[in-house]
């Protein structure tokens, strides 16, 4: 039932989201959240802003949050209220001096600062002639809670911070370092098509557009609009988990996946991106609780790609090894923040340094799991290629002579003409029945042998011998005197046989016939009309006292010159 435990907490999550975007439609704006600052109550804020609870709501369901912060006297002036990336509808701020002056400044999300320090934006404070003491914020339609708790006064933004070159160069590094195996992806790719390393280029291609956003690096090439920036790292954040969820399904061995777990993982996907989309237009929607529906939604996803690959593991999968090892700092990174995320009362933690390194290890060992199993594919690729190239020579060679056979031949035939074998030259044993029936086919055996080692005397490229069947062989030749080269090999066959076989008594010898075609004419005839041709030469050869040859030579027209059948003894 290990697949199944997935699953149901994965519908259970989807009702779950649907029940809290139906609460979240059916209820009216929120009352006003006051947080009280200990040392100055918010009675001192001063009356004519008019910042009431009883104003109207901002246009969309949040939170209307006022905070207030004392100005430590000690610390240079604050000019920027710093704050994780978190979308609201206005910030409305004043600065109050110890004379109850005040400067008051109305600053809409559009109007905040993008850092390259994280998600974090700046919001510029309002210009004041005297040392200010008091900071008081108002957000309206403030739509995430890590976004209060990491608000914070500061007197230069934190991308211009001393030691801030070193922070972008190290990420400017870690970039560089993830664009490494989508490159070797790529070289993979070329030699064995899987989906599983599109699929790893992809997972590492999100990864390092995440990165390229969550860090803010692409604010100091163009400042990103605040909302798009958002939206940037939502929709980045989702598709990498997508791209993850395939990745596994295809990276993990066919026999090593639980068919159940798998098609959770396949339904997953669309699941991740339906809450990624809802997150970033409407993050608004809580559960019950209060509880964050992005991160209680994703928790389940979490733990399926965790049982999906324990349970492959279990199975022996070496490719569930490189992912576990791979994931163990990013899921430690994103285990942290979904905590911090749906405890209550603990501060949202981001991890963005365990985070940048667990994506830096996922992708690095990942990567080397995809060559491990790219090596173990092409292996098995190139050790059925291999045993097809043998079963495919098995078929088209004779076993006996070690001579292609006549099937190898006629396959390969349209070829060897145009390479420019234009002569065919057809030979039979002459009484090879009685060398059996005499001798026995042991040494009928060692004739055959020593025929075909004679008729491959040539030793070089201009000539292939091939056994046809029984006694008949075929000699295929190009280049110079080429029925003179065959009728050599012919004659040579007595010699030779003589020569090794001791237990013959009497002279083997070969009948003949020789077809020759020029230039041109070779490739306009096929295979079974050549054979016809000379089956028939061969067949006068013999008629005429055998061991000898009969010879034609083509014409592509006719001409006086033209010869017809001749014999050569």
């Amino acid at each position: 039932m290990a697949g199944g435990t997935p699953i149901r907490a994965v519908v259970a999550a989807l009702l779950a989201f649907f029940a809290a975007l139906c609460a979240g439609a059916a209820s009216a704006a929120p009352p006003c959240t006051t947080h009280d600052h200990p040392a100055a109550p918010l009675t001192t804020l001063p009356a004519d802003t008019a910042w009431t609870c009883g104003e109207p709501g901002p246009a969309r369901p949040g939170q209307t949050v006022t905070l207030c912060f004392d100005v430590d006297p000690a610390q240079p002036a604050p000019r920027y209220l710093v704050m994780r990336l978190g979308r609201f509808e206005a910030a409305a701020i004043a600065v109050v001096d110890g004379a109850g002056r005040y400067a008051t400044a109305r600053v809409p999300m559009a109007a905040a600062i993008p850092t390259s320090d994280g998600p974090t934006i700046a919001l510029p404070l309002p210009a004041i002639t005297g040392a200010p003491e008091h900071v008081l914020v108002r957000f309206d339609g403030m739509a995430h809670t890590a976004s209060l708790e990491s608000l914070h006064l500061a007197a230069e933004r934190p991308d211009r911070a001393p030691g801030h070159i070193a922070h972008l160069l190290m990420i400017a590094l870690l970039i560089g370092m993830l664009a490494m195996p989508i490159v070797f992806d790529g070289l993979f790719w070329r030699v064995l098509r899987d989906r599983f390393i599109a699929w790893h280029a992809a997972m590492t291609a999100c990864f390092i557009l995440l990165i390229v956003f969550r860090s803010g690096i692409a604010n100091e090439v163009v400042a990103l609009d605040i909302a798009l920036w958002r939206y940037a790292i939502i929709g980045t954040f989702g598709t990498a988990i997508a791209a993850c969820l395939m990745f596994t399904r295809h990276f993990i061995e066919a026999d090593k996946r639980d068919p159940r777990l798998d098609r959770a993982m396949a339904w997953a996907v669309p699941w991740v991106l339906l809450v990624s989309a809802v997150q970033a237009v409407w993050p608004e929607g809580l559960l019950a609780g209060g509880l964050p529906l992005h991160a209680l939604a994703l928790s389940p996803v979490l733990a399926l790609w965790l049982v999906a690959n324990g349970k492959a593991l279990a199975r022996g999968s070496r490719a569930a090894v490189f992912q576990l090892v791979g994931w163990i700092p990013l899921t430690a990174a994103l285990a942290i923040q979904l905590v911090s995320e749906l405890l209550p009362g603990v501060p949202a933690v981001e991890a963005l340094e365990l985070f940048y390194l667990g994506m830096l290890c996922e992708a690095m060992i990942t990567a080397l799991g995809v060559a491990d199993r790219f090596l173990t594919l092409r292996r098995e690729r190139d050790s059925a290629r291999k045993m097809a190239l043998e079963l495919g020579s098995l078929v088209e060679r004779d076993p006996l002579t070690d001579l292609i056979n006549r099937r190898g031949l006629e396959r390969r035939f349209p070829q060897l003409q145009a390479q420019g074998f234009a002569t065919f030259a057809l030979l039979d044993l002459d009484r090879f029945k009685d060398i059996n029936d005499t001798f026995g086919h042991g040494v009928g055996d060692d004739v055959l042998r020593s025929v075909a080692a004679a008729l491959s005397g040539e030793g070089g490229r201009n000539s292939i011998a091939v056994r046809m069947g029984g006694e008949e062989f075929l000699i295929l030749l190009r280049g110079d005197d080429q029925a003179g080269r065959a009728e050599r090999m012919r004659r040579a066959i007595s010699l030779r046989v003589a020569r090794e076989i001791a237990e013959i008594d009497r002279l083997v010898t070969a009948s003949m016939g020789v077809i020759e075609s020029p230039q041109g004419l070779a490739d306009t005839l096929g295979f079974d009309e050549l054979y016809a041709r000379a089956d028939k030469l061969l067949y006068e050869a013999k008629e005429s006292g055998r061991n000898r040859t009969m010879h034609e030579r083509l014409t592509l027209f006719p001409s006086h010159g033209a010869r017809g059948p001749r014999a050569v003894a």
